[in-house]
């Protein structure tokens, strides 16, 4: 259950429109679930950037979300509704949408209201889950989250969570170097690589040491991060554990239900291709295909357990926007100024209809 207490944000906006506080909404990519958990002729009722949405697969596989309240008369399309070939039909008089939003059909059998439909959003279906892309003007993106290869990992294991939180706080844990010591206990926490940015995408690299509690493997081991954040949506985290003859791919998704509410998903597998020759004697005598899905299992739990050690913390924090800084906290001020892009419009296109949206009221006023 989420909290309920307000997520108290103290801080000049970087947004024109909004002054006083931080944007709920960063324009970006966000997930609105597994792409396995939706089957062909699956229809989802969601909830996302305070809007409701209808989510479903059709019947030539491709998932599609769109504006939930039909324009006929206003009922909600993912509760009863149907998926019929490649449309989605609405529950309470049959009128057929096209994966575009267009009504297509109406089972009157009376003709096609041409100027009849809904908004269709943009939709990305890849590395395992189903991206939507949020523009506060609706503008198309010109950017999109790169495609990972999985072939050689386990299945993805993932577990959400709803927090009284903003994106921007959540990923910033990524670069605030000093509570992985004080809130999840790693040690010699080092910066392999300064952070840079590409565009609509951060990188950078980290090490650090920890305890295992493995079953036969006692000894402090290290593990280096290398790390991709997309927008504020998605986070992609290569883990190489060389003691341990592990590597782990770490993913963290963030997505603005409403005013109060993000949805943190995280996700991880682990290489099947890696032998865990570091493990000790018992854990080597488990065959690789066996050991690795019952590590990623075992690396699971111990990841939740890790993202439950800061909810309290996220959920009753609140944003200043000049920080009392000091060594040992990480590129902190870097992210933030890599995330001014997705207030003010990430996409060139969204810039651009900003500068128009003031041209015009700024004419209204003379």
């Amino acid at each position: 259950m989420p909290h309920t207490n307000d997520h108290i944000i103290a801080t000049e906006s970087t947004s024109t429109a909004i002054k006083g506080q931080l944007p709920r909404f960063p324009e970006g990519w966000y997930c609105l679930g597994l792409s396995r958990e939706l089957k062909k002729g699956d229809v989802k009722p969601i909830k996302a950037f305070d809007q409701e949405l209808v989510l479903f697969r059709n019947e030539s596989g491709t998932a599609v979300v769109l504006d939930a309240y039909c324009p006929h008369l206003g009922a909600h399309m993912g509760f009863g509704g149907t998926v019929v070939g490649d449309n989605l039909r609405c529950p309470f008089h049959g009128y057929h949408f096209s994966t575009s939003g267009q009504c297509v059909k109406t089972d009157y059998g009376t003709g096609v209201p041409q100027k009849t439909c809904t908004k269709s959003w943009h939709v990305d279906d890849k590395n395992g889950f189903i991206m939507v892309f949020y523009s506060p003007l609706k503008q198309s993106p010109d950017w999109h989250i790169p495609a990972f290869d999985y072939s050689d990992f386990t299945p993805l294991k993932s577990h959400t969570f709803q927090l009284a939180a903003h994106v921007q706080d959540v990923n910033e844990n990524s670069v605030d170097l000093g509570h992985f010591d004080f809130v999840h206990g790693y040690d010699r926490i080092d910066i392999d690589e300064k952070p840079t940015t590409e565009g609509k995408a951060m990188y950078a690299a980290y090490s650090m040491v920890r305890d295992t509690g493995l079953v036969g493997y006692k000894k402090p081991f290290k593990q280096s991060l290398q790390i991709q954040v997309h927008g504020m949506g998605f986070s992609h985290v290569d883990v190489s554990i060389p003691d341990l003859g592990l590597a782990i791919r770490a993913i963290v998704m963030t997505t603005p239900i409403d005013a109060k509410t993000t949805e943190l998903r995280i996700a991880n597998t682990v290489s099947k291709r890696v032998q865990a020759t570091g493990m000790g004697k018992y854990l080597q005598k488990i065959p690789t295909w066996a050991l690795m899905p019952a590590l990623n299992w075992i690396l699971h739990k111990a990841y939740i357990i890790d993202v439950s050690q800061d909810l309290d913390i996220w959920e009753h924090k609140i944003y200043l926007e000049n920080p009392a800084l000091m060594k040992g906290d990480g590129p902190i001020n870097f992210y933030r100024k890599y995330c001014r892009q997705f207030y003010n419009g990430a996409s060139s296109k969204t810039q651009e209809a900003l500068k128009q949206k003031a041209t015009t009221e700024t004419a209204k006023a003379a």
